[in-house]
């Protein structure tokens, strides 16, 4: 009988050789997920719009001159930009840029106050004894109040460290149309007091109406 041979195979491996394509998709870091607002757009942005407020809130300030009253323009023209550009960062996304929208949204809150406080005492030491008795003023007041308001709600609450609530999406998205509404009654207020200082079409019209028409489609459309 003729025997036949075998060859011997070698022993499987008990490891696997490791696969030619990965199994899944690992999302990138971070720093490079693509954003809906170009970084360099932003400060860009916020230059510009910062520039352009303290030019509006001297302008109108300064009518009759350097004096008491001109701080409340001035202050409140320029925390209504940094409110608008804190909401335009925090569009950026990301933990950074969340942090900064707070600590630029309590910095806009310092200026109304000072901006405030400003109109409040040169009434009294100009012998206007009446506070809060114009549209306008009413106006600021229930913003004002809304205001602090809202900054606890972002300090406390949804705060990305320590906000219990950070994750709730109704709470956010509530912090969010509030805070839209107040920058709205922003621009309005300002356009309001405008009118009392310059009336005219394009000192008050164009000149506060224009930059708050841009930052309202920032805001809501970009």
């Amino acid at each position: 009988m003729n025997s036949k041979s075998y060859k011997t195979l070698p022993p499987e491996s008990d490891t696997l050789p490791p696969p030619t394509h990965p199994t899944h998709l690992t999302p990138a870091p971070p720093s490079t997920m693509p954003s809906k607002i170009s970084e360099k757009a932003t400060h860009a942005f916020a230059l510009v719009s910062l520039v352009y407020s303290v030019l509006l809130g001297l302008s109108l300030g300064t009518k009759k001159g350097w004096r008491l009253f001109t701080y409340h323009p001035l202050l409140l023209t320029v925390a209504t930009s940094i409110f608008v550009i804190a909401a335009m960062y925090k569009k950026i996304g990301g933990l950074q840029y969340t942090r900064l929208h707070g600590n630029l949204s309590f910095l806009g809150l310092c200026l109304v106050l000072g901006g405030v406080s400003a109109i409040y005492y040169n009434k009294e030491w100009n012998a206007h004894s009446s506070h809060f008795e114009s549209n306008h003023a009413l106006l600021g007041g229930s913003v004002l109040s809304i205001m602090c308001i809202l900054l606890l709600n972002g300090l406390i609450a949804i705060h990305p460290d320590w906000g219990k609530l950070k994750t709730n999406k109704t709470i956010r998205l509530a912090h969010k149309m509030t805070g839209r509404f107040i920058l709205v009654s922003m621009c309005f207020a300002i356009w309001q007091g405008a009118k009392k200082v310059a009336p005219g079409f394009y000192e008050t019209d164009v000149a506060v109406g224009v930059p708050a028409a841009f930052w309202a489609f920032l805001l809501f459309w970009a």
